[in-house]
């Protein structure tokens, strides 16, 4: 036995609806250049940055290593 049944039910109201969904997502990423066709160029970036490297490596940290470490004077007495 079937039933025919045909209703309009009449809705009106607003449903709020969020669509964003927060994603935070850290993956760790570790790929190894020295068999691709990548190793080349970085290791020729390397010998370009090394100059720079070493002198930057040798600046001070902060401005007493700048001026107190060697003066050892008049600016840095409290």
């Amino acid at each position: 036995m079937s039933i025919a049944l045909d209703l309009v039910v009449p809705v009106n109201q607003q449903v709020p609806v969020d669509l964003t969904v927060p994603v935070n997502l850290t993956v760790p990423v570790d790929i190894s250049t020295a068999n691709t066709d990548l190793h080349e160029p970085f290791a020729g970036l390397q010998d370009v940055v090394a100059p720079y490297k070493k002198f930057l490596d040798g600046l001070p940290d902060s401005w007493g290593g700048l001026f107190c470490i060697p003066f050892k004077g008049w600016l840095c007495t409290p």
